[in-house]
């Protein structure tokens, strides 16, 4: 099985890539650990002001990192 996502999908490949594979180890134990892979595709939010001057990216994504 192969995740992938690119940009906001990317970002989201990242940040659940380990939750899905549990999950479909879990429910299909026969695919064993090369049974899943992850590709994150350009996932990545610049933390540059936008164009008011507020930085919102790095605030939106403090928690996630």
């Amino acid at each position: 099985m192969l995740l992938a996502g690119g940009s906001a999908g990317g970002l989201a490949v990242y940040l659940h890539a380990d939750y899905l594979r549990r999950k479909v180890a879990a429910a299909a134990p026969s695919l064993g650990r090369s049974g899943f892979k992850a590709l994150g595709v350009s996932g990545l939010f610049l933390d540059v002001p936008d164009a008011s001057g507020s930085r919102r990216e790095l605030e939106a994504n403090r928690a996630l990192f």
